[in-house]
């Protein structure tokens, strides 16, 4: 992890991020037809949420860790798959899992190139005290 001045508030951000990742799990999990329709391409917003839960934690953690952060993400992602084929009303889709790696994929690659490293850089910049 970077060293941080706000170490504590950057987990705890990221621990609600983890619990909006909880609500994500619950709302993959119900019934389809008792949630409401968003008009986009669920893959889309699969890409989508994979991506911004992994550009968070590549702002927290120094990029050693990245490729762990992206398995980590990746079989968290596939758990939710499977147990969507447990359940009688929702089914495991391999391209779900496809466009939650391009995201989280692309999220590491972003990291690398450009993020890495953010929440310091943020810190530094704007909560000067």
């Amino acid at each position: 992890m970077y060293e941080l001045k706000y170490r504590y508030v950057w987990i705890i951000m990221g621990v609600m991020l983890i619990g909006i990742i909880g609500i994500i799990s619950y709302l993959s999990l119900v019934p389809s037809r008792s949630l409401p329709s968003l008009n986009v391409s669920d893959k889309l917003v699969h890409f989508l949420i994979y991506l911004t839960i992994t550009l968070w934690f590549v702002g927290v953690f120094k990029q050693k860790y990245f490729a762990a952060l992206g398995v980590l993400f990746l079989l968290f992602s596939l758990g939710i798959e499977i147990l969507q084929g447990m359940t009688t009303y929702r089914s495991f889709e391999w391209l779900d899992l496809a466009a939650n790696g391009a995201g989280i994929f692309c999220a590491v690659i972003l990291g690398v190139l450009m993020f890495k490293g953010w929440c310091m850089k943020f810190e530094s910049k704007f909560l000067k005290a």
